[in-house]
């Protein structure tokens, strides 16, 4: 037969076995958390999309020039309008920031001249930052021209 020994410890000392084995278990290291080798990329700066409409063939020049700033989440839209004698130009350049990085742009231009000639015209351009594009429409003794560039 087993015989099992029992010694009576004092309270006091089983109070404190139990105390620090207690506090040993409370003070465990935790596992060092997972770092994480990604940072977040930070956003592109502001987009300014420059424009120009030229006119050619009949006396070259620029009918009407500006400049906008949008947010690289943000659409952006201009309108201009400009007068001269009996005639007058207007232009609506809306642009929308794409996934990819480039831009899609949308014109409308509108031009009633001198004569009582009409030009209406609406391209769609993809522009990337940096690269100028470049869209022109033609007609009987007559051309225009848009330049969009995204800086």
């Amino acid at each position: 037969m087993l015989a099992f020994h029992v010694m009576r410890l004092p309270a006091f000392t089983v109070s404190l076995a139990l105390a620090l084995s207690t506090a040993a278990c409370a003070h465990a290291t935790p596992p060092a958390a997972a770092t994480s080798t990604s940072t977040r990329v930070p956003d592109p700066p502001p987009l300014a999309v420059t424009y120009r409409i030229l006119r050619s063939v009949d006396g070259d020049g620029v009918l009407l020039s500006g400049r906008m700033d949008i947010g690289i989440h943000d659409d952006g839209r201009v309108q201009a309008i400009a007068s001269h004698g009996a005639g007058e130009e207007q232009l609506e350049v809306t642009v929308r920031p794409e996934d990819d990085g480039t831009l899609v742009a949308r014109v409308r231009y509108e031009e009633r001249g001198q004569d009582g000639v009409s030009i209406k015209w609406a391209p769609a351009m993809r522009i990337a930052r940096g690269t100028p594009a470049r869209a022109e429409v033609t007609g009987a003794g007559w051309a225009r021209a848009v330049e969009l560039t995204v800086q």
